[in-house]
């Protein structure tokens, strides 16, 4: 079934006409070819453009890949344009095409022939420093994420109460190629092994050719998953993986280009006392929760905390906030320094955030001082999917993870 992405299509019917370059960047599988194929159907239903000056071409295919370069490209796409109208030209996963910049730049500065350009790619560095900083000014960029808890919960949710379905996208997660096998547990296994290969050798190993090196890549691709939701550095990943020999360096550019590949997603510490972003230290999450349990297996006990937290910090960034994570350091208090799991940023609003399974009388203490201690915050929360302890009122509202997920006001 096609789930409705009815918020990047809006974002879309908002950017037609406009003169700039439409792109669509997001993890492989996250919907951004089903978005474009969406906003298509509204330019030939709604706008009632023709068919003939809506010009398409899909990468995913490598028939095309090998077919064309980037000049030829260009040859086409003026061969099938019409000289006398806007012509929507929709290019996906360009960034397979070498060079393809030159293409979009041709296009987008025709003298001769009106171009509205929408590209989609997986890596979130498409465009290399010359040719981006030609682009300057000419973009308008929407990241799409995977289907949100929300989305899946009221389309595709067989009856099931809210919790249960929780506890199966903690494990599938929202990649659109799992829906059709979202109840049956061994497919969708199968599908995320696959989709994680594919994405690891499409946008990581061949984009730069880490062949000889192959297994040590992988061996650090597991260890970040596995400490998903955890500090980590180049140096102590390095130091981690005993017999590997990998340099720091060789550490530090494998983990910055799977963040490229969007498979994994870099928050930043930031010193809260100081007001300073640490620059070596940072947590990582997955790209998708499925995506997670592709490496590191399908057993929800296997980091469910963690896996809680990765959900929360997707839907944040879907929400449209920049995330840090807080770190209360005292250099006269070493001892008594805290972490606050997320600073959720958006417009005037700063968040601070602690996100647990549970909430009870053992860890409500522990959860509530990070965010006691934070005094520039304009709300404290904690977001929890059980309660079981007696709040106190201290200024920190306890907020449940469902209710959230399906409510766009909750915060």
């Amino acid at each position: 079934m096609e789930i409705q992405r009815k918020k990047y299509v809006e974002w879309l019917r908002s950017e037609k006409d406009r003169h700039f370059i439409k792109v669509l960047t997001g993890i492989r599988r996250c919907g951004k070819s089903t978005t474009l194929k969406q906003f298509i159907k509204v330019l030939k239903n709604d706008y009632q453009i023709n068919e003939r000056n809506i010009i398409t071409y899909d990468f995913n295919d490598e028939r095309l890949v090998k077919k064309f370069t980037w000049e030829s490209l260009i040859n086409e796409i003026e061969s099938c344009a019409d000289p006398q109208t806007m012509n929507y030209v929709f290019l996906d996963e360009i960034q397979e095409i070498k060079e393809f910049e030159h293409t979009i730049i041709a296009l987008f500065e025709h003298t001769k022939i009106q171009f509205d350009i929408y590209i989609t790619g997986s890596n979130s560095h498409m465009f290399s420093n010359e040719l981006a900083t030609r682009l300057t000014g000419r973009t308008s960029t929407l990241k799409i994420y995977p289907l949100s808890f929300k989305e899946l919960y009221e389309n595709i949710n067989q009856n099931e109460d809210v919790q249960k379905f929780l506890q199966r996208y903690l494990i599938q997660g929202g990649l659109g190629i799992m829906i059709n096998d979202y109840y049956h547990r061994a497919k969708s296994e199968e599908t995320a092994k696959l989709i994680i290969n594919d994405t690891i050798e499409k946008d990581v190993t061949n984009r730069h050719h880490i062949i000889a090196d192959i297994h040590a890549f992988r061996k650090i691709i597991d260890f970040v998953f596995i400490h998903v939701g955890r500090d980590i550095n180049s140096l102590n990943v390095s130091r981690n993986l005993i017999g590997s020999n990998i340099s720091y360096k060789t550490v530090f550019n494998y983990i910055t280009w799977i963040c490229e590949a969007q498979i994994l997603q870099n928050v930043p510490y930031y010193n809260i006392k100081g007001k300073q972003t640490l620059k070596y230290n940072s947590k990582y999450y997955a790209g998708d929760l499925g995506i997670l349990s592709g490496s590191i297996g399908f057993d929800l006990e296997n980091a469910k905390g963690y896996r809680l937290e990765n959900l929360v910090y997707l839907e944040l960034l879907s929400r449209g906030y920049q995330i840090l994570t807080g770190f209360n350091h005292d250099n006269k208090k070493p001892k008594t320094s805290t972490a606050v799991d997320f600073i959720a940023i958006k417009d005037d609003e700063k968040i601070y955030l602690q996100v647990t399974y549970e909430l009870n009388d053992h860890n409500y203490i522990r959860e509530c001082e990070p965010l006691l201690t934070a005094k520039n915050a304009t709300k404290k929360i904690i977001i929890t999917n059980a309660m079981n302890a007696i709040p106190q009122d201290n200024g920190i509202r306890i907020v449940y993870l469902t209710k959230w997920l399906l409510d766009q006001q909750a915060l």
